[in-house]
């Protein structure tokens, strides 16, 4: 995902105005809080967390076209569903 999907242009577009955080699993010993609250299964994982606390997770690989769609989605309200990857994960 990193390569192939979070450099591309249309996607920084998608991007822009947030607060965009990479966490690899064994990087960080809070990691664990964050896989916890945010229901977590899998890895790649995407959270679109909002200051009210609502949120909206994704996992697995996505294709460019397919992530921001779920970036466009998770912008909009409400935000408290998942969306699984199309691995099913």
């Amino acid at each position: 995902m990193h390569s192939e999907v979070l450099t591309d242009p249309k996607v920084f577009q998608q991007l822009k105005n947030t607060v965009n955080l990479v966490m690899e699993r064994d990087s960080t010993t809070g990691g664990s809080h964050y896989i916890s609250k945010y229901g977590i299964t899998s890895a790649p994982a995407f959270v679109l967390a909002r200051p009210n606390g609502t949120f909206k997770t994704c996992t697995g690989f996505m294709p460019k076209e397919r992530f921001i769609e779920f970036l466009k989605n998770a912008k909009s309200p409400p935000l408290t569903t998942q969306q699984k990857g199309p691995d099913g994960q």
